[in-house]
């Protein structure tokens, strides 16, 4: 049975190129299987209706990236799977953080000595993603992404994936790109039910309270996921709650209140805000900060978090990559409790 392929005439991709990233997928996914014979230049053209120069070219491809082999009077024929040595990977993240670190550490030793790895930042402008992918299109075979886009930033950047990485290996971390042309394999976030698991665990501390304040930027990229299952958890459970999406004003810190702290200036700030009023976190109010780092294992002996497991991400996707999974996993988010809440 022919392998299925769209070839797109107005695309930026070769059709030779096309072609030769169709059959890279049939052999990585196994729809073509080891030693299975190839059509002929011939029958490529027939089926494809492409010129033969356009069908040579793509074996050619094929035969330089080491997938398929010719067998002089007898064809052409599937090798293997793409050797996991042969893998130029180009993690791709929206910035660098100490969270970020955790992923792209954890995700290199995971992948070992066996494939380069390389990584570059687009601080969410989406010119800047769409430069890059142009730019290393053609030196990677593995594109890692971390999206941080809304609204007309996330179709522009969903349309530079399909127009740049063509037939390439694509794996999103966190959340995914909807309605991309091209296969993805990733390890998400369900940042809705996360925080909401999250808060449903703290409850019994929470309940020593009378107020939870969620501070969440305006400019922010993160998914407005989280502002859905704060309010879910808090209508759920009969909890007085407000989300602010500005920064602390001059206003004192209320007792009896639980700050929820998205970003690391927020937190210093609420910190710098308790010390100065005499207010200990734990007893007069709560602190409850998004995503473990280890300065929040020492400030005010330990602040309680609600964090994505990011070491665990960074494994999983190494080890999806390497097995050729392709699937959509959620990771981990767990509640680590400390002495803030």
């Amino acid at each position: 049975m022919p392998l299925a392929i769209n070839i797109q005439p107005g695309s930026s991709v070769p059709k030779y190129q096309q072609i030769a990233n169709a059959f890279s997928r049939g052999i990585e996914r196994k729809l073509i299987r080891k030693e299975e014979q190839l059509p002929s230049i011939n029958e490529l053209s027939g089926l494809y209706n492409i010129s033969r120069d356009t069908a040579e070219k793509a074996y050619r491809l094929l035969k330089k990236k080491g997938m398929i082999v010719s067998v002089r009077g007898k064809g052409y024929y599937a090798v293997s799977q793409a050797p996991v040595g042969s893998k130029r990977i180009l993690l791709l993240f929206n910035k660098l953080s100490p969270y970020k670190q955790a992923i792209y550490s954890s995700f290199v030793k995971a992948i070992g000595r066996q494939s380069s790895v390389d990584l570059q930042v687009y601080y969410e402008d989406v010119r800047l993603f769409e430069q890059i992918l142009e730019e290393n299109a053609t030196k990677f075979t593995d594109f890692v992404i971390i999206p941080s886009f809304r609204g007309e930033a996330s179709i522009l950047a969903r349309q530079a994936v399909d127009r740049h990485l063509a037939g390439k290996q694509i794996t999103f971390l966190e959340r995914i790109l909807p309605d991309l042309k091209e296969p993805y394999r990733a390890v998400v976030q369900n940042f809705e039910e996360d925080i909401y698991g999250a808060l449903h665990k703290a409850r019994k501390h929470l309940r020593r309270y009378h107020k939870i304040k969620l501070y969440f930027p305006f400019d922010t990229n993160l998914s407005r996921g989280i502002i859905r299952g704060f309010h879910k958890f808090c209508l759920d459970n009969n909890f007085d709650a407000e989300v602010i999406f500005k920064g602390f004003d001059e206003k004192p810190l209320e007792r009896g209140t639980v700050y929820i702290i998205i970003r690391d200036e927020q937190l210093v700030t609420v910190v710098h805000k308790a010390k100065v009023n005499r207010l200990w976190a734990g007893k007069d109010i709560g602190i409850l900060a998004y995503n473990d780092s280890p300065l929040k294992q020492v400030v005010l002996d330990g602040i309680t978090v609600m964090s994505t497991r990011h070491m665990v991400m960074g494994e999983r996707a190494a080890k999806m990559l390497l097995d050729n999974v392709w699937a959509i996993e959620e990771n981990e988010f767990v509640l680590i409790e400390r002495g803030s809440l």
